[in-house]
């Protein structure tokens, strides 16, 4: 199984709207174990909250096979997506 040393967020929150009009925020979480030239840095994660005004959607989609095997990666993941759902929620970003 691959490991890796660091995770991140990749280039911070990214808010659009779907093709449907719905709203919504979608972060990249990245890992890496080189912590100076960042030479092999991975998108691992990309989870995706839609606002449909009646539910919230999320899709958590796991780039690399490791990734969800990885307990530090899973557990910024779950947190990331606890965050993203709230933030749509309350609009606060």
């Amino acid at each position: 199984m691959f490991t890796w040393n660091y995770f991140d967020w990749g280039e911070g929150i990214e808010q659009g709207l779907t093709a449907k009009g719905f709203p919504y925020y979608e972060v990249e979480i990245k890992g890496w174990n080189d912590d100076q030239e960042y030479t092999d840095l991975e998108k691992l994660i990309v989870i995706k909250v839609i606002n449909t005004y009646s539910s919230v959607e999320v899709k958590m989609n796991f780039l690399h096979p490791d990734a969800r095997r990885n307990f530090t990666a899973r557990k910024m993941a779950k947190e990331t997506k606890k965050y993203l759902i709230d933030a749509i929620k309350s609009d606060l970003i």
